[in-house]
């Protein structure tokens, strides 16, 4: 089944790298082949190369372009967290849903390719529904559009499934003490990449010296490799934190699944103990609880 899980994974990953290249090919394409002259039927649609520093279809929304790429920058890289996250839990069942993710995921990634390396989307598909209207879009615009259409036609069409009253918990919240713990320390760790971040920013920008740079993509390169260097290191630390915080939730539970386990085997295991600091501590005493009551019945 993990096996089967893992080229369900793969295959999505694929078709989000074919959907960009075709994306990027389409715009270096654009680039060589078109001029910024529209080309076609001006009232309808036409072929008209621009560089759109807005959101999207050549749009200025928003206040300044610095605002909007930092904006999308964050967005993106919360879409890449919660793409993976649909990846891993998103059923197979649900696959024209998940399809609809990835080919929405991956026109997102290529416009994005363009707005972190050139601070614009290029844009070369143009239509204008009226005299005094006019839409510009690209390929991975295209792709995103479409996305959409299919998830909302995917979450109507399995409504009764995804939004199942029976299976709602009444509580988010069911064992507040490790829940909030738990996210006391991610969102800790979050704090502390983003203060790191922005503190690398800053001594970057403060204390070295440009002049040394031959031109913009040279200090572009220096500043990736740094900060990726340390990025890399600080991102051990904290999957070492985690995982070791994952092992006082998943040590006990384990514990417990053995410690079951040798009671249906008929076996008399010791009573469970955990360690001082595990948290799920009352697991203890319902292992006790469960042995006394299959003593009784026997």
């Amino acid at each position: 089944m993990k096996f089967l899980k893992s080229k369900y994974i793969l295959s999505h990953i694929f078709l989000c790298i074919i959907l960009v290249a075709l994306d990027q090919i389409s715009k270096f394409s654009a680039v060589h082949f078109l001029s910024f002259h529209p080309i076609g039927d001006p009232s309808g649609f036409s072929l008209y190369l621009v560089k759109n520093y807005g959101l999207i279809f050549g749009l200025k929304i928003g206040p300044d372009n610095l605002f909007i790429n930092t904006s999308l920058t964050a967005i993106f890289c919360l879409f890449v967290f919660y793409y993976i996250i649909s990846l891993v839990f998103i059923p197979k069942s649900f696959y024209y849903l998940q399809l609809g993710i990835s080919i929405l995921f991956s026109g997102f990634v290529g416009n994005m390719i363009n707005k972190l390396s050139n601070g614009y989307t290029l844009d070369f598909i143009r239509w204008s529904p009226s005299e005094t209207t006019a839409l510009y879009f690209n390929l991975a615009d295209v792709f995103q559009t479409v996305a959409w259409f299919l998830i909302l036609l995917q979450i109507i069409k399995l409504r009764s499934v995804i939004f199942r009253k029976k299976e709602r918990r009444k509580n988010l919240i069911v064992i507040k003490a490790y829940q909030l713990q738990f996210i006391g320390y991610s969102v800790l760790s979050f704090l502390c990449v983003s203060s790191f971040l922005l503190l690398l920013s800053y001594q970057f920008l403060s204390f070295v010296d440009v002049a040394h740079f031959a031109n913009i993509n040279q200090i572009g390169s220096f500043f990736f490799k740094y900060s990726l260097f340390i990025l890399f290191l600080l991102i051990i630390f904290i999957s070492i934190f985690f995982l070791y915080l994952s092992n006082k939730v998943y040590g006990p539970l384990y514990a417990f699944e053995r410690y079951i386990k040798a009671l249906l085997k008929g076996e008399d295991p010791k009573d469970l103990q955990l360690r001082k600091n595990d948290q799920l501590k009352h697991l203890e005493d319902l292992a006790k609880d469960i042995k006394k009551s299959l003593d009784k019945s026997r």
